[in-house]
């Protein structure tokens, strides 16, 4: 069967009987029911029972737009007598594709191409001279998905065999989040949607939801595993800090002068805790000067993050915002975090900023090692962080170099899991590398071995959990 990457065919959604009368249709041309097996979103199309069966036009697949599939595919079908059929692409519904069967199996021979007009995610498409024109077949329209449909305007995969037939791949409900943890044979992974769903390594087994008391336990076992402890940030606010003019002071050692600061017109914000061998972290904050009262962002304060030792002090780069928890290692080392509560009503943390302070002293602000805005914890290990570098939180079109997946040691030993494209990323306990991406599929790098599952058996799982 002729099947090139241009004449790639399927189709999708919405009822519309009635724009098939002979004021609309004319030109009858040959078409035969489609004689190999088409899969969607791993759906096995029973192409002979079913009332609107797949049909084939110059070699090319044609699937019918019922309401079924239309909601299978995420396309949003309308008619009007005046603008005719148009077709938008629409996010995902988690929803496996269902067709109608029937008793009786037509045998389809003869199908015409409608007069109406045809739009494609706005654009106008002249049917009247497409190559692979919409179809019309007892009453329900059906549809060519060529190359420019399914790969430029649905953004599908399209995959074709001669022993598989024809599979159909549309975006999908992210369900699989961040892998939290590891043990020997499964990953740990949260879930966008409810609870935690464990997975063989091996990635060749159906994935398992767990329940509450079992999530807990992973929730709980993934930082006492690592080892170290998280705490809240709490702070003596303003202790041995002394302000003479604009200049701020920590036991008579020089920190920042607030006129460089453009801060010296407001009070300070001060904290300072002993995170030991022989370190103190002090934090200070302050508005600048050029506020705007109507612009709610500029009156919160801007921080600046200092390590002191021995009588000196270092200044974290990277850090603005207020401190939210500390991660103590057992190598002595220390995470400083300040989290983001993006996403409040007037956020005080619009980002995620982290630094390190190794336990001999030196100094990683992460979020200006990696020239990000963003930098989140996505898991703890053992003296390590995983980690997402990231500057599109506010605009797609914000992406860096060092954008993407890391793990990180508490000796600043970067290893890149994955590039920002990818949905997550995790080093299991044996250094191994898992890759997560937006269609709900794993990869172990450096290796082909992966593992997919479609959304709406990754909800179903969570239903059956939940069933008495």
């Amino acid at each position: 069967m002729r099947l090139k990457r241009q004449l790639i065919a399927a189709v999708l959604a919405g009822s519309i009987g009635f724009i098939a009368s002979s004021a609309h249709a004319a030109n009858s041309v040959s078409v035969s029911r489609v004689p190999f097996p088409v899969e969607l979103n791993g759906v096995t199309i029973d192409n002979e029972k079913t009332r609107y069966p797949l049909l084939l036009y110059r070699d090319v697949t044609y699937v019918p737009m019922t309401w079924e599939y239309g909601q299978a595919l995420a396309l949003i079908v309308s008619w009007s007598q005046e603008n005719g059929l148009a077709i938008i692409k629409s996010a995902p519904k988690g929803i496996a594709v269902n067709p109608e069967s029937s008793s009786k199996a037509e045998k389809p021979t003869h199908a015409t191409i409608p007069m109406f007009p045809v739009s494609v995610n706005g654009k106008t498409i002249d049917n009247s001279s497409e190559p692979y024109p919409l179809l019309v077949y007892e009453d329900i329209t059906y549809f060519p998905l060529t190359w420019k449909f399914a790969h430029d305007e649905f953004e599908w995969e399209v995959n074709w065999d001669s022993s598989g037939g024809l599979r159909i791949g549309t975006d999908q409900v992210q369900i699989l989040h961040n892998i939290i943890y590891d043990d020997d044979r499964y990953l740990y992974l949260d879930t966008t949607t409810a609870g935690l769903l464990k997975i063989s390594k091996d990635l060749q087994h159906d994935p398992a939801a767990l329940n509450e008391a079992e999530a807990a336990s992973i929730k709980e076992l993934a930082p006492q595993a690592s080892g170290a402890i998280i705490l809240p940030f709490e702070a003596d606010a303003g202790k041995n800090i002394e302000r003479e003019g604009n200049l701020i002071r920590y036991h008579g050692i020089d920190l920042m002068d607030l006129e460089a600061l453009k801060s010296a017109g407001h009070p300070v914000i001060s904290k300072a805790l002993h995170i030991g061998n022989g370190m103190d972290l002090v934090v200070v904050g302050a508005r600048k000067d050029s506020e705007n009262s109507e612009k709610w962002w500029t009156l919160l304060p801007e921080y600046r993050y200092f390590i002191v030792k021995d009588r000196a002090a270092k200044q974290i780069p990277g850090m603005t915002q207020s401190p939210t928890r500390i991660i103590r290692s057992s190598d002595g080392s220390v995470w400083l975090v300040s989290d983001s509560n993006f996403g409040t009503w007037r956020p005080a943390n619009p980002y995620s900023q982290i630094a390190l302070i190794e336990a001999n002293g030196d100094i990683h602000g992460l979020n200006a090692e990696f020239n990000a805005f963003d930098i989140e914890i996505t898991a703890l290990q053992n003296n390590k962080l995983m980690i997402r570098s990231s500057n599109n939180r506010f605009s797609p079109t914000m992406v860096k170099e060092k954008d993407g997946f890391y793990s990180v040691d508490t000796s600043f030993s970067v290893k890149k899991l994955a590039d920002h494209i990818a949905y997550s990323a995790y080093e299991d306990r044996n250094g191994n590398t898992y890759v997560v991406d937006k269609k709900n599929k794993i990869s172990l790098t450096n290796s082909t071995r992966s593992g997919r599952w479609f959304d709406y058996v990754l909800n179903h799982l969570f239903i059956d959990l939940s069933a008495p």
